[in-house]
């Protein structure tokens, strides 16, 4: 799956999303992974959330963490194939999936947050990544 990346604070990010799974252990899973190319500073701190967005309903899959200097955040069984396909109609909706990030980093001064941030992956191509 394609990269998105972006900056916050004194960081450059990348999202990565593994419509497989990131190792093998996480074969019949998405995985999501989160990390740092270049910062500013070793020394920082932070949280992340991750939620799988389903159509007009709660969101069918969330996870919460909180960092302190790792270079990347590896959800590697984030949601499993099976509870994607039998939500289908609410996380396929629309013929895609989004994922939706909220994520933190203290500062010296002030947190600085960016909410909303989205990955969306086409569902046509998830199906296929996932039957191969």
């Amino acid at each position: 799956m394609d990269d998105s990346e972006f900056s916050l604070g004194d960081a450059d990010w990348c999202i990565s999303v593994y419509p497989n799974g990131r190792v093998k252990e996480s074969g019949e899973n998405l995985s999501v992974s989160l990390s740092f190319f270049r910062y500013e500073s070793r020394e920082y701190s932070g949280s992340v959330k991750v939620t799988l967005l389903s159509q007009g309903m709660a969101p069918l899959c969330e996870t919460n963490h909180n960092f302190v200097d790792d270079s990347s955040m590896d959800f590697d069984k984030f949601i499993s194939h099976a509870t994607i396909i039998e939500n289908e109609s609410r996380v396929l909706a629309n013929g895609r999936l989004e994922l939706k990030f909220e994520i933190t980093m203290d500062g010296k001064e002030k947190a600085t947050t960016i909410e909303g941030k989205k990955i969306v992956v086409d569902r046509m191509e998830f199906m296929n990544e996932i039957a191969n």
